[in-house]
């Protein structure tokens, strides 16, 4: 067995996964297979004679290495660790890829609905313009007065949706002299902490 490749982690700067000292040109492009097999099993039968088209090969005489070569590069050159340590660098990036996603999408999402909004309270503002201008000269057309407050309501509702906040009153209605004296407390309180939300 050659020698092992703790000592070439602590003294390479690069990762493990790249070409290192112990990788031999005929022995790099099959370690790249191995390491880049991405569906179904990794194993040394699936690139017996299929090396990486990523890296240059060198002609090995039209022979394929066998098993037993394959499982002598596999041991002397750690690839076991050298793989994992690749793997769990790109479940890293491909995690980092699908937060950064979903932070996008969510800033995305929020800034189409704030555009929304804003082309709602712009509108408001024309309509409250035209109805300033119509008071004062009565050739501008502008909403009749039902009609901005419904508009305002809408936008008004659209924009708490957006906050989060509910958009309609709920009365609730109940007979309290069913409740004990602890029941009463605790409806209390939370209509409390409901009123100071308001």
């Amino acid at each position: 067995m050659g020698p092992e490749y703790p000592s070439y982690k602590q003294k390479r700067p690069r990762p493990i996964w790249e070409r290192g000292p112990l990788d031999t040109d005929q022995s790099w492009p099959y370690f790249v297979a191995y390491r880049n097999i991405t569906s179904g099993a990794r194993t040394l039968a699936r690139i017996k004679n299929e090396p990486s088209n990523d890296v240059k090969r060198p002609v090995l005489r039209g022979e394929s290495p066998t098993l037993e070569k394959l499982s002598q590069w596999y041991l002397d050159q750690s690839w076991h660790d050298r793989v994992q340590a690749y793997d769990t660098h790109m479940d890293s990036v491909f995690q980092e890829e699908r937060e950064a996603l979903a932070r996008l999408g969510g800033r995305k999402l929020a800034a189409e609905q704030m555009a929304l909004l804003q082309t709602g309270k712009d509108a408001v503002e024309i309509e409250l313009e035209k109805l300033l201008a119509l008071a004062r000269d009565s050739e501008h057309a502008a909403l009749k007065p039902g009609e901005l407050v419904k508009l305002m309501e809408t936008v008004l509702k659209y924009q708490r949706l957006v906050a989060g906040e509910s958009t309609e009153v709920i009365e609730e209605r109940s007979d309290l002299s069913d409740m004990s004296d602890e029941e009463l407390a605790i409806r209390l309180s939370d209509l409390r902490s409901k009123k100071a939300k308001i």
